[in-house]
Formats: C-alpha cells, sequence, structure tokens
C-alpha cells in the first residue's frame, strides 16, 4: 500500500479530509475533473493553473465546462518569482495553511533548485517525496499575481493557504 511505502497516514488523511483518496493505483482523470467543478461552486474559484503535461486533456474538458484554464508549465522561468514572493510572504507571516498536515508534509519534502540566472523552482528533496501540494500551491499563487485585476476576492485578506479547520 502507497502509505507504507511514503511513511505517512493517507488513510487518515482521507478520513480527516484533507485529501480524496480513491484506492487505485491509476490517475482517474474524470473523477479529478468532477472534484475540480464541486469545489468550483464551493469555493467559487475564478480560474485554475494547471500543468500541460498529462493534464491538456482536463483542462480542454474543464473549459467547455466554463472553467477558465490557464497553463503554467513547471519550468525555472514560471516558477522563479513566485518562489521569491512566496519565499517572502512566508518569511513575513502572511502565509498560513491551518496546519494541514499534507503541505507540512509537501512542503518538509521540497526544496528550492536555482538555475545559472538565480531562478528557482521547487523540486523532490528526494525522489520518493510528493510536491504536488506545493507545486499547485505556487501555480494558484503564481495566476494571483499574473492577474492582480481579479483580486480581491471577498474572502481574501492577504496571502492565505487554506487548510481544513478554517472552512
Amino acid at each position: 500500500m502507497r502509505q507504507r511505502e511514503l511513511k505517512v497516514p493517507i488513510v487518515a488523511w482521507a478520513k480527516d479530509g484533507y485529501i480524496d483518496f480513491s484506492g487505485r493505483k491509476r490517475v482517474n482523470y474524470d473523477v479529478i475533473q468532477e472534484k475540480i467543478l464541486e469545489l468550483r461552486e464551493k469555493f467559487r474559484f475564478r480560474e485554475l493553473a494547471y500543468d500541460p503535461h498529462n493534464a491538456q486533456s482536463v483542462a480542454n474538458s474543464l473549459e467547455a465546462a466554463g472553467v477558465e484554464c490557464y497553463s503554467l508549465a513547471q519550468t525555472t522561468a514560471n516558477f522563479s518569482e513566485p518562489v521569491r514572493l512566496f519565499g517572502s510572504a512566508l518569511h513575513h507571516g502572511k502565509m498560513r495553511h491551518g496546519s494541514n498536515p499534507v503541505l507540512s508534509w509537501a512542503f518538509a519534502g521540497t526544496q528550492g533548485q536555482t538555475d545559472m540566472q538565480g531562478h528557482t523552482r521547487p523540486v523532490k528533496v528526494k525522489s520518493t517525496a510528493k510536491i504536488d501540494p506545493i507545486v499547485s500551491t505556487l501555480m494558484a499563487f503564481a495566476r494571483a499575481i499574473l492577474a492582480p485585476e481579479k483580486r480581491p476576492h471577498p474572502y481574501a485578506r492577504g496571502y492565505f493557504v487554506k487548510g481544513k479547520d478554517e472552512e
């Protein structure tokens, strides 16, 4: 089971509502699309950033359902400024995640990789690490930086990453 491999309580996190767990070995993109549409109704998000690698089909379907989607490849050029500004927001106490254990776990497995031009992107500390929650947070943060005219959201007060206890 994945839980033993990763040495984290996946089943407990699913039971507590931090993750959705299908129990399958392969990704079911239809389930992901349904969940995104459900969350759009709940949180009224305005747009979605996605990595075109393995997600273009889902993005096309979501756009057909009325979700504004933006391609954001996981490159150093795309992540450098969001990583820098996100790090500054963390340093100045402008970010909180409501004690979300999945984000805490993902942060612990993430480090910055800087290229020769000084641009930084998130990478795994080791090959078994899972950094998807951090990458998706940075993608949302990048869109907020690139599309400030779409803010402020009625619930926004500075930067905020929602945790289960703040729903």
